[in-house]
């Protein structure tokens, strides 16, 4: 006798699986020009985007070195013999502009060398000084005529002669040096903070872990 053994029939997930499975290649494509994903799936921004972003945030930073000290020169250049109270932070805003402006551009420059890196940090411990010395002096001179500047120019005696106030300093260098100043301890505080947070961070990572 013949036996006739008949099998279940396949169900329709095995007969359509290949259908219904996306195609490889198009996915490779899709997340090859797909903001966030990369050829393995995994997140990440393609090339093209990269680029862009990598791009932007190196005119943002170039402009945020430099836009700064290249407004103090221009500020401070203007401004000259026009702050009678504190005749020095006009010229406090131009050489800081200056100091600052050449440090970015050589550390921009001569960044990918290594060869003379002893001599150049001999060469900038000095400017260093200098500059935290500087900036102490702007502390000095713009904290302290603050509450006492004013923007009227010219007053009058009791004859009715003019003359020019001797607190008259322009609000334009005054203002501008002031938010400099608090700027630089903002970014200061930032700084610090963000090292405190590395230093937690990596204490975190290398404590022993208890159970």
């Amino acid at each position: 006798f013949c036996t006739l053994i008949v099998a279940a029939p396949p169900s329709y997930g095995s007969l359509f699986a290949d259908t219904l499975k996306p195609n490889q290649l198009g996915r490779r494509v899709r997340n090859r020009f797909t903001v966030g994903q990369t050829e393995d799936g995994t997140s990440g921004p393609s090339g093209p985007l990269r680029c862009c972003c990598a791009f932007g945030s190196l005119l943002v930073a170039l402009a945020m070195f430099f836009g700064i000290p290249i407004a103090m020169i221009i500020i401070g250049s203007i401004s000259l013999g026009d702050c009678e109270i504190e005749r020095l932070i006009p010229i406090w805003l131009i050489v800081m502009g200056c100091v600052e402006a050449a440090e970015v551009a050589f550390r921009v420059l001569f960044h990918g060398s290594r060869k003379d890196g002893d001599e150049n940090q001999c060469l900038w411990d000095p400017v260093a000084c200098f500059v935290l010395a500087w900036f102490i002096c702007g502390n000095v001179w713009v904290f302290s005529n603050w509450n006492v500047y004013t923007g009227v120019k010219y007053t009058k005696d009791v004859n009715g002669t003019e003359f020019i106030n001797s607190h008259y300093c322009s609000d334009l260098p005054m203002k501008f040096s002031y938010g400099v100043i608090l700027l630089s301890y903002a970014l200061m505080g930032a700084l610090a903070c963000g090292c405190c947070m590395a230093a937690c961070l990596i204490w975190k990572s290398k404590r022993p872990a208890f159970f």
